[in-house]
């Protein structure tokens, strides 16, 4: 597991994401925070949170995680964070 990457998955919900499209967050790692977390709409539905994964698999690099890292510490201290 990485500190920045996509959400880390349950296996059964892993075995569900046979289709290409769906797979290509396999291609960044597992991370504690991404842009899942920094999103403002924290509860975002599945296809959201699936094109997040893949939008961060395509873009990852350091620069990538540097901002998201910067960006997570304000996030994390909102005081509507439940």
């Amino acid at each position: 597991m990485s500190i920045v990457g996509n959400r880390p998955l349950p296996l059964y919900e892993a075995e569900r994401l046979t289709t290409d499209q769906l797979s290509y967050r396999f291609l960044a790692p597992a991370g504690i925070t991404g842009l899942w977390q920094i999103k403002k709409d924290r509860f975002q539905s599945e296809e959201e949170r699936i094109a997040l994964d893949n939008q961060y698999s395509m873009i990852s690099g350091p620069w990538v995680d540097m901002k998201i890292l910067l960006k997570t510490l304000p996030t994390f201290f909102r005081k509507n964070n439940f």
